[in-house]
């Protein structure tokens, strides 16, 4: 076992249990009976164990699989069909056929043209465009009809030859309008701009190069989305779209990462594959799931979840709690997986370069076995043991409790601020915090405890009487391509519940900050590099900083 580890910062001239912290091995907490006048250190962070994922021993009942050569697939909720493209490597290919998910049969393949690879649907399930690889161009397809229609190119480059599509989305509301990541073909970079076109028309403006290799409609028509994949540090940029064309509005770097990464939009926010979720209005990244940093994503707002295919499991998440719901293997899968699509009300689909189609039912997820609570072990007179995961430590004198935070791999209770009772050694009832809590910081009246969501760059005000979160707020983004802030340390303006100091950094940039219910002061500090400990004095105008460096002077002053 490490030595013990107790931080004595401020005489809080009282009595209690104190809870002592060490390093050890099952992520326990200690806590050692010890009356005396003391003072309770601010943090005392140790080692946490990942917590697994347990099941009920359920047997999925159906995972299909068809062999089926496909490129790409979409799903018509008005006559509940999948639809395929079919390359010409595939028998009867250079075409779009239908596939019935319930019963999990193909239907006859209605020609398109050379070579059919992605493919989008417009939301009143009228047309499906589908890009024609072999001839630099695209295909409208009728629904009700089945039948192939308009064929359009994309331009072309001086320098590079003929556009392709790299990625498409027909615009809400507008079926004849698709919005088209356009792409060169044998060259790195690919992205070759954003163009709109209407009935194979283009608009006038275009991107520039770079601008994205996937794209997303937001809520509005006049809105979209890219993610360039291929760059370093990755640009997500918000695109406007009007009569002329489309237009870059804004940028953010480093919200989403990953080569190769994909997006989803859905209920106002970007989902992804790399795990993170980030709102596209506000540039605020809200959380992260654990344990994801690429596959396939898929959020379903109305049943409050995300599924990812990832590693040949697909997982399914709660969007409020970012916690583990369920898991399901998937086995005898060949080649590479792509296209995850929703059917229905209860299934998902994938088709893989291995030539196959799987067909899953929700209800066949393995749901995730509520873990225990832990319970506290007397290992010595006076000493008890907790086993529990935690990031951090705060003590609130009114109650009398210790707090902790608890990361998701706690189990199921898991992104979470949980109260202690010292003198028990027992865990209270856990609340749902945010995205991977970490350091903990509390004001000098035991009204709220701010906790840092370092999966979420942001921070999160409890209230401690009510138990229950209140504000969570980005800490804003650094200069040039950083990304955002996230924070490093904490403290809590003394007299003024509501105002938090911040050492904040963002891969070069690092600062101290002040922010007041969640709202950033006008100045702060620069040229602060790893600033890893913050504390006021016994006045709220003067805050120490300890790295590099040791600052006396006064940084924050607080104005009534």
């Amino acid at each position: 076992m490490s030595p013990l580890i107790s931080r004595h910062r401020r005489s809080r001239g009282f009595r209690f249990i104190s809870i002592l912290v060490a390093v050890v091995t099952g992520a326990c907490l200690w806590a050692v009976s010890q009356q005396a006048n003391a003072s309770f250190g601010k943090h005392g962070q140790f080692s946490t164990g990942a917590a697994s994922e347990s099941d009920t021993g359920r047997t999925p009942a159906t995972i299909r699989q068809i062999s089926l050569t496909t490129k790409d697939l979409v799903y018509d909720p008005v006559g509940q069909r999948i639809y395929a493209s079919l390359p010409s490597s595939a028998p009867s290919g250079n075409s779009l056929v239908q596939i019935d998910p319930v019963a999990g049969t193909v239907g006859t393949p209605v020609p398109l043209g050379s070579e059919p690879g992605k493919l989008a649907i417009s939301d009143n399930s009228q047309y499906i465009y589908a890009s024609l690889d072999g001839s630099a161009s695209v295909r409208r397809f009728d629904i009700a009809s089945q039948t192939a229609g308009l064929e359009f190119t994309l331009g072309s480059d001086s320098s590079f030859g003929n556009f392709f599509v790299d990625d498409m989305r027909v615009m809400p509301g507008q079926p004849t309008t698709v919005a088209v990541a356009r792409r060169r073909q044998s060259f790195t970079p690919r992205a070759m701009g954003v163009a709109i076109y209407d009935n194979g028309a283009v608009r006038l403006n275009t991107t520039a190069t770079l601008t994205a290799n996937v794209i997303e409609f937001g809520a509005s028509p006049t809105t979209l989305y890219g993610y360039v994949n291929e760059a370093s540090p990755p640009p997500f940029n918000v695109m406007t779209i009007n009569g002329s064309g489309v237009t870059v509005s804004s940028t953010f770097f480093n919200h989403i990462t990953g080569f190769g990464t994909d997006i989803r939009f859905a209920g106002g926010l970007i989902y992804a594959t790399s795990g993170q979720v980030f709102n596209p209005s506000t540039g605020a990244l809200l959380g992260t799931y654990a344990g994801i940093t690429s596959g396939l994503v898929v959020p379903d707002p109305a049943a409050n979840r995300v599924y990812f295919l990832t590693g040949g499991t697909l997982r399914a998440f709660d969007l409020t709690t970012f916690m583990p719901t369920g898991t399901l293997p998937i086995t005898g899968m060949s080649g590479t997986p792509s296209s995850l699509i929703k059917w229905g009300n209860d299934g998902l689909a994938f088709r893989t370069s291995g030539n196959q189609v799987f067909l899953i039912s929700i209800a066949d997820l393995v749901p995730v076995s509520p873990s225990s609570t832990p319970t506290p072990v007397q290992v010595a007179p006076g000493i008890s043991r907790l086993p529990l995961s935690t990031n951090d430590l705060v003590y609130d004198s009114n109650t009398q409790k210790v707090y902790a935070s608890l990361p998701s791999s706690a189990g199921t209770f898991g992104n979470s601020l949980a109260p202690i009772d010292p003198q028990t050694a027992t865990m209270g009832n856990p609340v749902v915090v945010g995205s991977e809590p970490k350091g903990l910081a509390i004001s000098d009246n035991g009204q709220y405890i701010y906790t840092d969501l370092s999966g979420g760059a942001s921070v999160r005000r409890f209230d401690v009487a009510s138990q229950s979160p209140q504000i969570q707020f980005a800490l804003g983004a650094a200069s040039a391509n950083s990304g955002p802030f996230r924070p490093n340390e904490m403290a809590v303006v003394p007299g003024s519940p509501s105002s938090v100091a911040m050492s904040r950094s963002a891969s070069g940039d690092q600062n101290l900050s002040v922010f007041d219910d969640g709202i950033q002061r006008a100045n702060s500090t620069v040229g602060l590099f790893n600033t890893t400990h913050i504390e006021f004095s016994s006045v709220p105008t003067t805050l120490y900083a300890f790295g590099n460096g040791f600052l006396t002077n006064s940084v924050c002053r607080h104005r009534g």
